[in-house]
This record gives structure tokens, C-alpha cells and sequence, in this order.
């Protein structure tokens, strides 16, 4: 069997250039994330890609799924950059996150443990036990809560009508 190419681009390339597709998708999205009403955004880059409406529409309902994906994909490495920065600035206040984070974990799991060993799995909840928050907190998942934390915390201390 012979596997196809995409449209326009030689057969097995594998490239993930943006096309001007996605660039309109991507400038529709933008716009409507900055508050503008989406028929407005459609008509500012449909003007500015010089096609109509209905094309950015289609183009951004064929895009959504990915440009939401690649927001995602940022908005998780800031958090692990604030993380980041809030461990190197900030120790002090990284501590004490950790310290909650760790007891919290401690008192979940041998809440899990136990009810593991009411319902007679006694392996399971040796291993629930034996588990340690050690290798957590080295982790990009953890800078990513420390970064979330950090994000909450400047949030609060702007706003003031907040408590």
C-alpha cells in the first residue's frame, strides 16, 4: 500500500510548516482571545489574508483543535518556567509549597493505604506505602504546580478585593 502525501507537498514529506491555513486560523484565534467578537475577528483577517469570511471560519474550524493543543502545549512551559523561577527568586516560598505538597501526599496515601488494607490487598498497599514524593518534585510536573502556584499567588497579590 502506498501512503499519500498531503496536498501540495511531495510524497513522504514530513514537514509541519504552518500553512496559510493555520497562520489565518491561528490570527482568527488570537483575535477572538483578545476579546474581539468573532465575526469582527473574521472580517479583520479576511481583509488582512484578502479571502472572505466563510473561508476563515472553515479555515479556524478545521485548525481549532491544534491551535488549542499548541496553547496548551505553551501555557504548560510557562508554568514550568514560572516554576522555575519562583524555586531560583523565591526558595523560601518554594519550601513551603513543597513542605504542604509533601504532608498532603503523605496523609492521601496512607489514607490510601489503609483502605487498601481493609479491602484485604495487602501487596498494593505496601507498594502505596513505599511510595516516595521524592521523585516528584524533580519533575517537570512539579515545576508546573510550582509555577501555578506562583501565577495564583502574583494574581492575589494585585488584586486586593480577592479574599
Amino acid at each position: 500500500m502506498r501512503v499519500r502525501g498531503k496536498p501540495g507537498r511531495p510524497v513522504g514529506s514530513k514537514t509541519f510548516r504552518e500553512t496559510p491555513a493555520v497562520k489565518r486560523a491561528r490570527a482568527f484565534f488570537e483575535l477572538q482571545f483578545d476579546g474581539m467578537k468573532p465575526t469582527a475577528a473574521a472580517k479583520v483577517v479576511a481583509a488582512e489574508w484578502q479571502v472572505s469570511e466563510s473561508t476563515v471560519f472553515k479555515d479556524y474550524q478545521r485548525h481549532v483543535a491544534r491551535l488549542l493543543a499548541s496553547a496548551q502545549k505553551r501555557s504548560r512551559e510557562l508554568k514550568i518556567q514560572f516554576g522555575r523561577m519562583l524555586l531560583r527568586d523565591h526558595p523560601e516560598i518554594a519550601s513551603a509549597f513543597e513542605r504542604r505538597f509533601v504532608d498532603e501526599f503523605y496523609s492521601v496515601r496512607d489514607r490510601l493505604a489503609a483502605q487498601l488494607d481493609t479491602l484485604g490487598n495487602a501487596p498494593t498497599a505496601q507498594a502505596t506505602r513505599a511510595f516516595n514524593s521524592g521523585a516528584f518534585t524533580e519533575s517537570d510536573a512539579w515545576f508546573e504546580l510550582l509555577g501555578q502556584q506562583y501565577l495564583a499567588m502574583l494574581r492575589n497579590s494585585r488584586n486586593k478585593t480577592i479574599r
